[in-house]
């Protein structure tokens, strides 16, 4: 998880420009990731998508609920 916050702050480390946590202008290992880092739109994409089925979820529920009765 920290790593995935780190390298997503590492790529927009400038060099000689100092670093918004520690406030270094020297930035001579800065974190990489194996993986894509989701932007923000990917990210607010999820959470609309997330909320819509759990909406979706407690529809289903509460018709699962209303058929036992």
């Amino acid at each position: 998880m920290f790593e995935g916050q780190s390298a997503a702050l590492a790529q927009t480390l400038v060099s000689g420009e100092p670093c918004p946590v520690c406030g270094s202008k020297e930035h001579p290992n800065p974190t990489i990731s194996d993986i894509p880092i989701p932007t923000e739109d990917e990210i607010n994409q999820c959470r609309d998508t997330l909320k819509k089925l759990e909406f979706e979820r407690g529809k289903a529920s509460k018709e699962l609920v209303v058929g036992q009765i």
